[in-house]
């Protein structure tokens, strides 16, 4: 994970001009995002990465298809404020980036 004299530090991940799929689990206590070892061009950032899934990939894994899951984008990223982590914080600006 990336760091700065030892504070985690955030990123924006995103593609351009498409939404992001990443697979989940939930019942009726909660919900959990799977993971997966990152790409070897995320594993700057950390060493997991949410489960990607391509938007004809969905019906597959909601129906817990046994099928190969590939993930062909390209994730952009970049830093974004520590703001993020402050839970009464909600604006677009989040997602700009800092340096």
């Amino acid at each position: 994970m990336e760091k700065d004299r030892g504070k985690k530090l955030p990123f924006y991940h995103f593609l351009d001009d498409q939404l992001l799929y990443f697979g989940g689990v939930y019942d009726s206590t909660g919900c959990c995002v799977v993971t997966k070892e990152s790409f070897s061009y995320l594993s700057s950032i950390h060493h997991r990465q949410p489960f990607f899934l391509q938007e004809n990939q969905i019906d597959g894994w909601l129906r817990d298809e046994n099928i190969e899951f590939t993930y062909n984008n390209i994730i952009n990223f970049h830093r974004v404020s520590d703001s993020v982590n402050k839970i009464w914080n909600n604006s677009h600006d989040l997602i700009m980036e800092v340096n």
